[in-house]
């Protein structure tokens, strides 16, 4: 994301990512993010991932939870 209103754009994606894109893949393939955006939402995803889980331990669940194995394997790619 070039545009004056990008990083708004990215604020407002890193504010719930999971709103945005279904799997981390799809983050990987949108083409209006930079590396460093991306890197950002996967970032975000993983704290939301690590978060549920730990809500989940905890017997407090109740929303849907983020694959970590796919987000860290999407950060992965993403490094190479």
């Amino acid at each position: 994301m070039n545009s004056a209103g990008a990083e708004s754009d990215i604020s407002t994606i890193l504010a719930d990512p999971s709103r945005h894109y279904a799997t981390p893949k799809d983050v990987l393939s949108d083409a209006r993010l930079s590396s460093s955006d991306k890197r950002r939402v996967l970032d975000a995803m993983e704290h939301n991932a690590r978060e549920l889980a730990v809500a989940a331990e905890e017997n407090m669940g109740g929303g849907e939870t983020l694959a970590l194995d796919e987000i860290l394997d999407a950060q992965r790619q993403l490094r190479d």
